[in-house]
């Protein structure tokens, strides 16, 4: 888990800005801004440690953080350079936990997933596969499951609920989804470094859910050229 919030974290000061600046606050937490520079960082004092201590001067129970800003793969230009780089599955959320990053400086989640379909296997990786391990309070995954780890999450810490937009966006439990692996699929902890615009839920009756996606090169095609049915996606696939 450290190498992950090394991995996702900002620094005090980019994250402190962004809230100033982003309107990341909701109704709930926001402050005037005479009352916003008074409260200022303590020494030794975490981005987590501090968001508890603002939300507890303004009477608060429950804040939202900035979201970190991550590096994210370039989107490939077509599936069939997705196939090239990515492993290509079928997974559905089993179960979530989300930790404070050992370093107080974000929140990081981890989704068991259990892995339904593999479409496509990839050998190549981009990066942080030998960084990621599973946090000592989960359970190794069985045969079948991996973690699927992002930034983000709600955590409480000292009665004070933090809430800090999940990288992947939040994955409804028990739903099946279209992931686009970083990692060799054999890996335990995997991630998608593709972020939330390239991974799609899958309806109950077999269509790509492809609404409120940002246009990209995947999600037109998957448009354009299956018509959001899986099972179009996956006979294409496999046709390769």
């Amino acid at each position: 888990m450290k190498a992950l919030s090394i991995a996702l974290s900002l620094s005090f000061a980019t994250l402190l800005i962004g809230a100033m600046t982003s309107g990341a606050f909701t109704s709930q937490t926001k402050l005037g801004q005479s009352e916003e520079q008074k409260l200022i960082k303590q020494e030794g004092e975490t981005i987590i440690k501090y968001f508890v201590r603002k939300a507890k001067t303004q009477g608060l129970t429950k804040i939202v953080i900035p979201e970190p800003e991550v590096r994210l793969a370039a989107i490939p230009r077509n599936l069939d350079e997705a196939l090239s780089r990515f492993s290509i599955v079928i997974g559905r959320p089993l179960q979530k936990t989300s930790l404070v990053n050992e370093d107080g400086y974000g929140i990081s989640t981890f989704y068991k997933m259990k892995i339904i379909e593999v479409l496509s296997k990839s050998d190549k990786k981009f990066c942080c596969e030998n960084l990621i391990k599973i946090p000592g309070q989960l359970a190794e995954p069985m045969a079948g499951e991996i973690y699927l780890a992002s930034s983000g999450g709600t955590v409480t810490v000292d009665g004070i609920e933090l809430t800090q937009r999940e990288w992947t966006d939040e994955l409804s439990i028990d739903h099946n989804y279209l992931l686009f692996l970083s990692q060799n699929i054999s890996e335990k902890v995997n991630t998608v470094d593709l972020g939330r615009e390239v991974l799609y839920k899958i309806d109950s009756d077999g269509m790509i859910d492809t609404n409120f996606k940002e246009p990209n090169s995947i999600t037109n095609q998957i448009r354009s050229e299956y018509g959001n049915s899986i099972s179009s996606l996956k006979n294409s696939i496999k046709s390769k």
